[in-house]
């Protein structure tokens, strides 16, 4: 299971210049296609090794789908992508669960600043990745 989200804008641009531009994006990002359709393009990131460092971690999105549909004389793109794997969330969790369990027995508080970190960032790199998505509709639609 995932956690999906779906942001859209409205444009006149014609759906072939838009694919255009969807590709160019993905492309300079190092987006693999998964899919590739007259109105839609499904993409995923694979950096071609198992971790990612840091800096993609925060700035790319794991996965998603651009679909183009019409609607009232104007071209309206939708980015569908996926916010956070389950298996992210059950690690975060766990993780502060393992450090509040250990410093809750050890009366050893200062545990629980380090499950903080780690929910922190989770935060943070959601809050990132809204960005890094919106900014990929802008540049496409614009």
């Amino acid at each position: 299971m995932n956690l999906s989200r779906q942001i859209s804008k409205a444009t006149n641009l014609d759906e072939a210049v838009l694919i255009e531009k969807i590709l160019a994006v993905l492309e300079k990002d190092r987006y693999g296609i998964k899919r590739l359709t007259n109105n839609s393009v499904e993409f995923s990131y694979h950096n071609g090794g198992g971790w990612r460092r840091r800096s993609e971690y925060f700035k790319l999105l794991d996965s998603g789908e651009f679909l183009i549909e019409r609607s009232e004389g104007k071209n309206l793109v939708k980015l569908e992508y996926l916010r956070t794997p389950l298996s992210e969330i059950i690690f975060v969790a766990s993780v502060f669960l393992f450090f509040l369990i250990v410093g809750v027995t050890t009366q050893t508080y200062f545990c629980l600043f380090i499950g903080l970190a780690f929910v922190l960032q989770f935060i943070f790199r959601y809050f990132n990745l809204k960005s890094v998505a919106e900014n990929m509709l802008d540049d496409i639609t614009q």
